[in-house]
């Protein structure tokens, strides 16, 4: 199939194409490396307040907690899959006629 022009567009990432890549890299290794720091003390927070509001029988600091740890554990689970969802889904879209 041809655009107007006759010609086909087609789309290559590649990290050499423009000055700059090797810096954006780093810098995507860096946020992930601080996302996934926050995490583990997202994670040691909320175990904390999970275990505190269960042995105070506080139910709401209970649930809290286990809802932050959940998000946290989500959290750390999207960081490291991120990569590969977007080359998955890059791939999916790649291959629509």
């Amino acid at each position: 199939m041809t655009n107007i022009l006759g010609a086909l567009v087609d789309v290559t990432p590649s990290a050499t194409a423009l000055p700059g890549g090797a810096v954006a890299q780093t810098m995507v290794n860096g946020i992930g490396f601080y996302a996934l720091v926050f995490c583990v003390v997202g994670l040691v927070l909320s175990a904390g307040l999970w275990a505190v509001g269960a042995f105070s029988n506080n139910y709401t600091q209970s649930v809290n907690g286990k809802k932050g740890f959940l998000v946290c554990a989500g959290a750390a689970l999207a960081v490291g899959a991120a990569s590969y969802l977007v080359d998955y889904f890059y791939g999916v879209g790649g291959d629509v006629k």
